[in-house]
């Protein structure tokens, strides 16, 4: 009688070998893995060195790798950067907006915030001492900034009329309350430029949900829970 196998091969039996979890797991990621998710899968650093000889590893970041080739897609470079940046790290700012669909323009840098402030290629990285849990959501797999949170800090980056224009973009894609964007202000330690600009909106925008409405598009994408509902 044939073993039972998975879909990648191994029998269900048997612990799948360390390459093909490997890419079973940079598959979830966009390609990109940590060293210490590399170590937990199995590989030394001798093994390790020896992939990345052989061009089955890249580094692209001090203790983060791409799989099988460095040809990233947008997501996984943003991915990355954000592994990189360290625990509690999100991506933030123009880079969040984009992800978010709200902001259209090309970007030169990856938008990072984290707790500590380093040096990283082809990012920036913007220190914060404390960012609360309900300001921190997934998308796509990437730890990302909700969108109010992410307007909050878009005020220190656009004139008010591009904010005016994130925010209509954000109320047409049913992602924007401006009951969120308060709370969020208030979290982020009582920054209230994005004030004039939500009320604005509010007024223009063709469709701003009430607190706690949530379109079928961002909770489709993102994570929720109790205490803090609705982080789109």
């Amino acid at each position: 009688m044939a073993r039972e196998t998975t879909t990648y091969g191994w029998p269900v039996d048997t612990p799948p070998p360390v390459d093909a979890l490997i890419a079973q797991l940079a598959g979830r990621q966009h390609g990109v893995l940590t060293l210490r998710q590399l170590q937990a899968a199995g590989l030394g650093w001798s093994s390790i060195t020896r992939r990345l000889n052989h061009g089955r590893l890249h580094r692209i970041h001090r203790g983060v790798y791409a799989v099988g080739h460095r040809r990233l897609s947008r997501e996984g470079q943003w991915l990355a950067a954000v592994l990189a940046s360290g625990d509690g790290a999100v991506l933030s700012h123009l880079t969040a907006a984009v992800l978010w669909n709200t902001w259209r323009r090309k970007l030169t840098t990856v938008d990072v915030l984290a707790p500590r402030a380093r040096a990283l290629h082809g990012a920036e990285v913007h220190r914060v001492r404390h960012l609360d849990p309900c300001d921190v959501t997934v998308r796509t797999g990437i730890p990302v900034t909700t969108m109010a949170r992410t307007l909050v800090d878009l005020t220190e980056c656009l004139t008010r009329h591009q904010l005016a224009n994130v925010i209509h973009e954000a109320a047409f894609r049913n992602r924007f309350s401006a009951t969120h964007a308060r709370e969020a202000m208030t979290r982020a330690n009582g920054r209230h430029r994005l004030g004039s600009s939500t009320r604005r909106s509010t007024r223009t925008s063709p469709a701003v949900p009430a607190p706690g409405a949530t379109s079928r598009t961002a909770s489709s994408s993102t994570t929720s829970s109790s205490a803090c509902p609705n982080r789109a």
